[in-house]
């Protein structure tokens, strides 16, 4: 077993601080913050909001250009939802910015503005600046996530995380743990845990879920083996299915609202708080009751507890799954732990507790305050007699015979960092990628807060006390997509293995395309009704200039102006034509007899994140991290079946089996591209597409994202069962994202 994470001291004690001095812990939370001070004579919790402990993670531009964020920030977001911004921890690395009435933020910008804010309160309510900060993240972060979160606190005015305390530190010394460290911290100062003890920590938060196993080891806690997790699975996906089975009592009159309209947002932002407390009253009653503010008149919708566990079932038992894998990657049995211990708010949710128990069968642990557990351990950590160490990522646990793709599986978390071939990012205004400085651990692109040398990123001034300030220089907008480069401790692309691979598609291309004519000449020109339909004169959707361009063609320049390298890939043959099998079950028809899919047709495997498949429809919203919707959808897809996209999966050109689900019958399955950033040239497409025999369509799918107007859409027919497609982003530096829909064949 390999030790990870380890935290020097004693177990979860506060130490003998020095007198007049006290460390911060801070748990940044993808729905609420905490913070928690701890002593020599004191540990405690620190008012964010008022009286109220936690404050909600939420970014808010006045219209005097103030950047606002906690508990202000969310009342005044609820009525001007276009200023607002939530969960954006859930979108630390994407280069897509965050806009705020028209106005770019990276979200390590917007979340460097809300520990500015904690930093302020505490010190306000101290009297005096802290020694020491510990901050917090997942331990399922790959090194690209934690070096965009180690850039935060220099964005916010503070030192740089460091491993050890340094004597000529300007500024309270910063240290970042894993979460699952710093809530055992907690729990083993309120229940000692035995030496060797081995304690496993089960963390449903608002976003994300993080399991790890923790051991008391001869120099403290440390975590073995490799954390797992899920990436966009937690408290705020249970309020989106809640918000999802009020549309459906209420016939659909949720989407039905119009995109367009300013008070749709506002609607749409009071019925998502709404759900929140919904969700959090069914932890302790049967039933409650949800009021939708629908134009004309309210609408009110009963929903009981055991409503909301059936909706909810699926996606915890996906944590037992990967619960198990965190258990088999540190080599323990269920018999060697000591205990389970619960973190999180959503660990709160009487099934989680209920499925553990059955699965388990272990004790299982709630610490006293598990909404505040990781906050109140960091703050243990940020005593003196604790070295909490800046921890590397976890390693992925190397291919056994037993288990050739690694104990780890395909956690959503781990894939979710970019490889090291997407290194560079291409600076503003050019289409060659832009180095980052080696000495530059936080973020690109024009503004202050965008480093890109040695002595572009001076340290922010501190903000005003209190929620509201001009943090100018921390959280000033970045202008254009590019908000955040990758961290330069991320190698640039081999240029050689590009160089080979250009040898080897000049020396295999013309063969292949020989070998096509070959077949087209044998065949003849086809069954039209053999191809999958493309025709999208029925959608009344217009097709864009940049995509009118037929399969094949090659522009005369690059978007450099310089003439391109031949570089052709054949288009796949057209699919022949399969005999009609039975259906393994009766199918229902859309009007004009064409069979429709039932959304329990599709049945996603992986990622997990993805499984909760919806039916496509104007108004639906196509991606599980971000807003946008549709705003039409050309005729063959009204009523598929839709895979959303996760938008912060679009830079991943890794693994090769991404998205794996089953369809129980024959299907045309269609996959809608974000063609932004790719440069005007043919194939800019992900190589699998043609691999895998996808056809480019003349259809597009529009949508309100300001950002990103339409999806270019291609199409295969495949068979009833198993279907395997690939990464969102194709080998090069631009990023996109895709979304899948699939359309029962006649």
């Amino acid at each position: 077993m390999t030790s990870h994470d380890v935290v020097n001291g004693n177990c979860g004690k506060p130490g003998e601080g020095k007198t007049g001095m006290y460390g911060v812990g801070i748990d940044l939370g993808t729905s609420f913050t905490a913070a928690a001070t701890a002593s020599a004579w004191a540990l405690d919790m620190v008012p964010l909001a008022g009286q109220s402990i936690i404050t909600p993670s939420v970014a808010y531009l006045d219209e005097q250009g103030t950047l606002l964020t906690g508990e202000a920030a969310d009342r005044l977001g609820l009525q001007n939802p276009d200023r607002a911004a939530r969960e954006f921890k859930r979108r630390l690395g994407d280069p897509t910015p965050v806009i705020l009435d028209g106005a770019p933020y990276s979200p390590t910008a917007l979340m460097a503005a809300l520990l500015r804010t904690v930093v302020d309160t505490v010190t306000q309510a101290q009297g005096a600046p802290p020694d020491r900060i510990v901050l917090t993240h997942p331990a399922v972060w790959g090194p690209y996530r934690r070096e965009q979160f180690a850039a935060i606190p220099h964005l916010a005015g503070l030192p740089r995380p460091q491993t050890e305390p340094e004597a000529d530190t300007d500024g309270p010394t910063v240290i970042t743990v894993t979460e699952p460290v710093a809530a055992a911290t907690y729990y083993c100062s309120t229940q000692p845990l035995p030496p060797d003890g081995l304690l496993a920590v089960y963390d449903l938060g608002g976003g994300t879920f993080d399991s790890a196993v923790v051991r008391n080891g001869r120099d403290g806690l440390e975590i073995i083996g490799t954390p797992e997790g899920i990436e966009w699975l937690g408290g705020a996906d249970f309020d989106q299915a809640l918000m999802d089975h009020v549309d459906r009592q209420l016939g659909g009159a949720i989407t039905a609202l119009d995109p367009t309209d300013p008070g749709t947002a506002a609607i749409l932002a009071t019925l998502q708080r709404d759900c929140m407390h919904a969700k959090e009253t069914l932890s302790t009653r049967e039933k409650t009751d949800i009021t939708v503010p629908l134009p004309g008149a309210p609408r009110h919708v009963t929903v009981t507890r055991e409503t909301f566990e059936q909706m909810i079932t699926p996606p915890v038992e996906t944590t037992m799954e990967t619960f198990r894998r965190t258990l088999t990657a540190a080599g323990v049995t269920l018999q060697d732990l000591t205990a389970v211990l619960l973190v999180g708010g959503s660990s709160q949710i009487p099934l989680v507790t209920q499925l553990l128990r059955d699965t388990l069968r272990r004790p299982i642990m709630t610490n006293t305050h598990p909404k505040h557990a990781v906050a109140l351990g960091a703050a243990i950590l940020s005593s003196d007699t604790h070295t909490a160490r800046n921890t590397p990522p976890p390693r992925r646990p190397t291919a056994n015979p037993r288990n050739p793709t690694g104990a780890a599986g395909t956690a959503a978390g781990h894939d979710s960092d970019p490889p090291a071939d997407t290194g560079r990012t291409a600076a503003p205004g050019s289409a060659e990628p832009a180095d980052t400085d080696a000495d530059t651990g936080a973020v690109a692109g024009p503004g202050a807060m965008a480093g890109t040398g040695a002595g572009a990123g001076t340290p922010a001034p501190k903000a005003k006390r209190g929620a509201k300030h001009r943090a100018r220089s921390a959280v000033q907008p970045v202008s254009g997509p590019a908000g955040d480069t990758h961290p330069a401790s991320v190698p640039p692309p081999t240029r050689r293995r590009w160089s080979r691979l250009a040898i080897a598609r000049v020396v295999v291309a013309p063969a292949v395309v020989l070998a096509l004519l070959g077949v087209a000449l044998a065949s003849g020109a086809g069954d039209p009704s053999d191809r999958p339909e493309v025709s999208g004169a029925t959608s009344g959707t217009v097709v864009p200039s940049d995509q009118a361009q037929a399969p094949g063609a090659t522009p005369d320049t690059t978007p450099s102006g310089q003439a391109p390298t031949p570089s052709p890939t054949p288009q796949p043959s057209t699919p022949s034509k399969r005999p009609q099998k039975p259906s393994a079950a009766p199918r229902t028809s859309a009007p004009g007899g064409r069979p429709t899919l039932k959304l329990d047709d599709v049945q996603v495997q992986r990622p997990s994140k993805l499984s909760t498949v919806r039916t496509a429809a104007v108004g639906t919203k196509h991606l599980i991290d971000r807003p946008p919707v549709f705003t039409s959808l050309p005729a063959p897809l009204a009523g598929a079946v839709l895979i959303p996209g996760a938008s912060d999966d679009k830079r991943l050109t890794s693994p090769a089996d991404y998205l794996v689900f089953n369809v129980a019958h024959d299907a045309t399955v269609y996959v809608a591209f974000d063609r932004r950033g790719a440069p005007e040239v043919d194939n800019w497409w992900p190589a699998w597409v043609n691999q895998k025999g996808f056809k480019r369509t003349s259809m597009t799918i529009p949508t309100n994202d300001k950002d990103q107007r339409h999806f270019v859409v291609f199409a295969k027919e495949v068979p009833a069962g198993r279907v395997t497609l690939g990464p969102n982003a194709a080998d090069s530096v631009y990023s996109t994202g895709y979304i899948t829909l699939l359309v029962a064949d006649e």
